[in-house]
């Protein structure tokens, strides 16, 4: 799977049927379609299937993905709204998925990182 898709991925897991306390979350904050579209396209085509099923909303509200360059926007957009914490999960994918995360993990930093001025 692609960076991308792996956290979609990622987040389908969290919707599944054996996490109810985060399908209860998101459907209070919104997503409950997605919740609804998650679990049918798990049922009927596995994981990838669910995955796929993640809407860019919901992928675009919970996860840092695409440009890093971005990231720092992002974040501060959360931290506008009230978000003081960020636990970034990092996901290995690809031949070279050690790398990637550790890539990853330093962009995540900078983006964390306040720039002086």
């Amino acid at each position: 799977a692609t960076g991308e898709q792996g956290c979609r991925e990622t987040i389908a897991r969290w919707v599944s049927p054996e996490m109810p306390f985060y399908q209860t979350l998101l459907r209070d904050c919104g997503f409950a379609a997605d919740v609804d579209r998650i679990e049918a396209a798990l049922a009927d085509g596995g994981w990838e299937a669910a995955g796929r099923a993640v809407s860019d909303e919901l992928l675009d509200d919970v996860a840092l993905v695409g440009d890093p360059a971005t990231w720092r926007d992002k974040l501060a957009r959360l931290h506008d709204v009230g978000v003081s914490l960020v636990c970034p999960y990092f996901r290995a994918y690809g031949p070279d998925g050690e790398d990637t995360v550790l890539a990853d993990i330093r962009a995540a930093a900078d983006a964390l990182t306040p720039r002086p001025g």
